[in-house]
């Protein structure tokens, strides 16, 4: 309890110092609670690490299918059973979080107000982001449950 405590203070001067969204907010979002505070170096630091963690997982997910050419079995299944336009949505997608993954890794070099800066801009359209990564990440299960009528991918347990 006593980290939460130390991380409620620690993330209350951040928020009053730079207008930052409520605590939360970003620990719904973010998980900003397993930051352990002694162990974080510079606190607004740590937090956008968490963020940036969040969009990279995203672009994780994303990138079999984004791959031009099938790379695994895992890939293949996913290529070959989404439609051109979802597979063009979805990348398009990871290429405006990986501008954003990119952005989050050059303003951790930079002042604390530049971390708060695109901390706020995060939230302000991740709502968005989620919803999109939400509908692309179904897309994807879907292409698991679903095979095409013209080719039929052969599982092998």
């Amino acid at each position: 309890m006593e980290n939460l405590e130390k991380l409620k203070a620690q993330y209350e001067t951040l928020r009053k110092k730079f207008d930052l969204p409520n605590l939360e907010y970003l620990n719904s979002e973010f998980e900003i609670n397993a930051i352990d505070v002694d162990k974080s170096g510079i606190f607004i630091r740590a937090i956008l690490r968490m963020i940036i963690g969040k969009i990279a997982l995203f672009l994780n997910y994303l990138d079999p299918v984004v791959s031009p050419n099938p790379q695994s079995y895992h890939s293949m299944v996913e290529l070959n059973n989404l439609s051109n336009e979802d597979k063009q949505g979805m990348l398009d997608y990871y290429k405006r979080l990986s501008t954003l993954y990119h952005e989050g890794c050059a303003v951790e070099l930079k002042s604390e107000k530049e971390i708060a800066d695109y901390i706020k801009r995060i939230c302000i359209n991740w709502a968005e982001l989620k919803k999109e990564a939400i509908k692309f990440l179904d897309k994807i299960t879907e292409a698991w449950t679903v095979e095409k009528k013209s080719e039929k991918t052969v599982y092998t347990g």
